[in-house]
């Protein structure tokens, strides 16, 4: 179904959808469903979300839910927008291609972590002109304004991004819930994989790190996989812009009052978002400075314990 010549799905998550004539229009509306919908997946996964179970949280039958989501798929299309909803995309440093890139990545795998049940679903070609999506799409790329590429690499360089960090998180979910291998099958495999059959994974195989016996250190939000996988693509992209210059991206003066007044709100709410992420890294940053005082102080009371001893030690000699 189309309305206004975008999909029905497309309309309902721009908020430009008519609402149903008939039904419950106070109670119920597409973002509470759709919110209803996405507490349930964060609670108790994908699978238990059905259009009567979102129904039942407002106390209403299954027909009044469809008067204003057309079916499950529908919903599961919408859930996958708002669930990359995130104020923080306005804090995204536009100065620094390097760090507003890895920022955005952070928020990427941060919504992916807070709703795990994203990677299970398919993503069409509807998503990308979905708002939340194109909100992460337009983030990304004010991240790239210093990097000197064209502009239809930027574009490139974000939908890969997002790839990478798609698959590595769904991997990485994927393996979390698995067991470990046991005694008997590393050993097994130990014995297979030999320099003869697989000359260059056998080193690997022999000294665990194929079978995950080596515990590697997380560097952070991403962990040691993808945490490497980005450098190396940020490394790639630094070799592709080096002695270039970036092109100039300058926004057009506003056209009607109603433009001048989103962008006069969108820098506002950016302006908010950067407060609030400056003053979410002071805290992190009192925080680190108060454990630092309290490690400095420890050492102090130990040096002091082991000069008091040593001093009581030469002079029982002397």
């Amino acid at each position: 179904m189309v309305e206004d010549g975008l999909p029905r799905t497309v309309a309902v998550a721009w908020g430009i959808a008519e609402s149903p004539q008939r039904g419950p229009k106070r109670e119920l509306s597409h973002e509470g469903i759709v919110d209803a919908a996405i507490e349930i997946a964060d609670a108790e996964g994908l699978d238990a979300v059905t259009m009567q179970r979102v129904a039942s949280t407002f106390g209403f039958t299954t027909m009044a839910l469809y008067r204003y989501i057309a079916s499950k798929d529908e919903l599961h299309r919408l859930m996958l927008d708002a669930a990359v909803q995130t104020e923080e995309l306005a804090a995204i440093p536009d100065d620094d291609w390097r760090a507003g890139l890895r920022a955005w990545a952070e928020l990427l795998v941060g919504c992916y972590r807070r709703h795990p049940w994203v990677l299970h679903l398919r993503v069409d070609a509807d998503l990308l002109i979905m708002p939340n999506n194109m909100a992460f799409v337009d983030a990304g790329l004010r991240a790239l304004r210093t990097l000197a590429v064209p502009g239809e690499e930027r574009l490139a360089i974000i939908v890969t991004c997002a790839v990478l960090v798609r698959g590595f998180s769904g991997v990485s979910g994927d393996l979390e819930g698995a067991q470990m291998y046991s005694d008997a099958t590393v050993a097994a495999i130990r014995e297979v994989v030999t320099p003869a059959r697989l000359p260059d994974l056998a080193p690997f195989v022999a000294s665990g790190m194929y079978l995950g016996d080596v515990e590697a250190p997380d560097p952070g939000e991403f962990g040691p996989d993808l945490e490497f996988a980005l450098t190396a693509f940020v490394d790639g992209l630094a070799a592709r812009a080096a002695g270039k210059v970036p092109e100039r991206v300058e926004e057009p003066p506003p056209s009607t009052p109603r433009e001048a007044f989103e962008r006069a709100e969108r820098s506002w709410r950016e302006a908010i978002a950067v407060r609030k992420a400056t003053e979410q890294r002071v805290k992190e940053m009192y925080r680190r400075e108060s454990e630092l005082e309290r490690a400095k102080n420890d050492a102090k009371e130990l040096m002091k314990t082991a000069e008091r001893i040593e001093r009581r030690s030469s002079g029982g000699h002397g």
